[in-house]
């Protein structure tokens, strides 16, 4: 009774089985994790936009709190510095108003969350990174067009 089933199916199973290697899976694969890459990627540059942007309203603060009698040269340095605790090491620090140095203080507690999670997303990119990498090792392989078609999208993968 199984004998005939077994006959037909084995066959059936071997011919579409086969096609695992087609360039289509791959493809199928591949989409998805463009799309997650393209979500990590943009977050990280959401982090870091962040970042940039409490680091800038600081500078425009400390740049209206520090005295004119300080020296441009060390204006210029304590305004380069993107780090709380770099900042806290001037001598001018001190005698800054307190809600300045709470300013710089908070900043430098905000900027070491963005860090944190600048790195988490920034491994999570790279797993998917490698998985491409893979999946395009993989096309090549089965279809050397299909691959040069798919190369630039991963090349021009932007945030909108």
């Amino acid at each position: 009774m199984f004998r005939p089933l077994l006959l037909v199916a084995c066959p059936l199973i071997l011919l579409f089985g086969c096609g695992s290697d087609s360039v289509e899976p791959i493809a199928a694969r591949a989409e998805p994790l463009l799309e997650e890459m393209r979500t990590w990627k943009c977050r990280l540059q959401s982090l870091h936009t962040s970042s940039v942007a409490l680091w800038d309203s600081v500078t425009i603060a400390l740049n209206q709190e520090l005295p004119p009698v300080m020296s441009a040269n060390e204006k210029r340095n304590v305004l380069a510095v993107r780090n709380s605790d770099l900042i806290q090491m001037f001598e001018i620090y001190p005698q800054l108003d307190t809600g300045i140095q709470r300013l710089v203080e908070t900043a430098g507690a905000r900027d070491s969350t963005y860090a944190a999670e600048m790195r988490r997303v920034h491994d999570s990119l790279e797993i998917r990174e490698t998985r491409m990498r893979a999946l395009l090792a993989e096309m090549e392989q089965a279809d050397p067009a299909a691959y040069q078609s798919w190369r630039p999208r991963l090349d021009s993968l932007a945030c909108e």
